[in-house]
């Protein structure tokens, strides 16, 4: 299967992911308002820091991993280290938080989200990019059901909305586990110091690839922690619907930078294509901008209710970030791909360092206006260092290769 034709495979299921989500909080916000919508990104967040976490062992280091160590292995260390995080956020959770009842399902849903991502990614190890899109596109696929069945029956409890998510991941993971090859999951004569070699790895790669993720969700999401404290829920629900309008502008770039991760880490390619991706990745992008901004903004408020008036004008703020990201991101799946992950290191820390002060002053001077034009700090700023960096390589190897 040929790069572009994974890429639009790609790209096209997660067009579709994204029309079902935007359906889903559509329906949240008509029917259960902007402060749920807030609720739940906020609960979405400290699941995507259990997932970071979890992923120092697991999620997309398994592509890198598995390219030079045994697969069986691979998925026998990603488990283990599931269930020990698992354990450790049992604990934590008796010690600190036995009397909330969300931190019950939150570890629910980030334990099967985990194990749910481990075993996707299982699938690009063998090359099935098609059926792992394909079951990319059934969880929020579940969760919509799940959440018209929520209003049909009238419940206006939102642990049962918890209860639908959790779900929505468990079917496809059942799924996942039987279509699994089972060497895979049941290797045989696996020696000790295989699963040690493994483990060293992963570690090398996937700790610092998952400090880098983390650090870049704080980049991310941190806004909307900060958007609790100075603003209100209903606040808060507002720029979750907006950052998930960029989620799905960034569809296209977060396809060619898996493909490109995906075969970078599993061959010698050299970035020779790289600017093609870039082109390829702005130029989408940037038409998907405009098809967002030629909305009208009734429409929005149509759609999603009277309390999200300042939706388009949050997204046009975010627009600057959103670009330069889409022309970054085949350089930093490609300085993953062969292992320099130590570039995006140096791009995460140097966001975030200038991201938090501005982004708390700008909240508390000007909202949520402020957050947003703060969130564009970050992306340009690591962009720009990721070309620098992009560009003093290929340099050095025109140098290299005329002598």
């Amino acid at each position: 299967m040929k790069r572009v034709a994974k890429i639009s495979n790609t790209f096209l299921s997660s067009l579709i992911i994204a029309f079902l989500m935007l359906v889903a909080s559509a329906l949240i916000s008509r029917n259960y308002g902007a402060s749920w919508l807030g609720e739940i990104g906020i609960f979405m967040f400290y699941c995507s820091i259990f997932s970071v976490v979890n992923a120092v062992f697991g999620s997309s280091s398994i592509l890198y991993v598995a390219a030079k160590k045994n697969s069986s292995a691979v998925i026998v260390v990603a488990t283990f280290w599931t269930i020990v995080v698992f354990l450790l956020a049992i604990l934590l959770g008796a010690l600190f938080f036995k009397h909330h009842l969300n931190f019950s399902w939150l570890l629910a849903v980030a334990i099967i989200q985990s194990f749910y991502i481990n075993f996707l990614y299982l699938l690009l190890v063998n090359g099935r990019v098609v059926r792992y899109n394909t079951i990319r596109v059934c969880q929020p696929l579940f969760l919509l059901i799940g959440i018209l069945s929520l209003i049909s029956l009238q419940i206006k409890d939102i642990n049962f909305y918890y209860i639908v998510l959790f779900v929505s991941y468990l079917v496809p993971l059942i799924y996942l586990v039987i279509v699994s090859e089972r060497n895979q999951l049941w290797g045989v004569n696996l020696s000790k110091k295989e699963f040690k070699d493994t483990a060293i790895l992963f570690f090398r790669f996937g700790g610092l690839s998952q400090l880098i993720n983390g650090l870049q969700l704080i980049n991310y999401r941190v806004s909307l922690l900060v958007i609790s404290v100075l603003c209100s829920s209903s606040e808060v629900g507002i720029m979750v619907l907006a950052l998930t309008f960029v989620d799905g502008i960034w569809m296209y770039k977060n396809s060619v930078g898996l493909i490109n991760y995906m075969e970078t880490s599993q061959s010698d390619h050299e970035g020779r294509s790289i600017l093609k991706l870039i082109h390829l990745s702005v130029s989408v992008t940037v038409a998907v901008i405009i098809s967002v901004v030629l909305v009208p903004n009734r429409l929005y408020i149509y759609v999603f209710g009277k309390d999200f008036t300042e939706l388009k004008q949050l997204i046009l703020y975010m627009t600057p970030g959103i670009i330069f990201m889409a022309a970054s991101s085949p350089i930093s799946s490609y300085f993953s791909g062969i292992g320099k992950v130590w570039v995006n290191l140096v791009v995460a820390v140097s966001g975030i360092l200038t991201f938090l002060p501005i982004l708390y002053i700008a909240t508390e001077q000007y909202g949520l206006k402020g957050a947003a034009l703060a969130s564009n700090i970050p992306n340009v700023l690591g962009s720009l260092i990721l070309f620098w960096f992009y560009f003093r390589q290929a340099r050095r190897h025109r140098n290299n290769e005329r002598l």
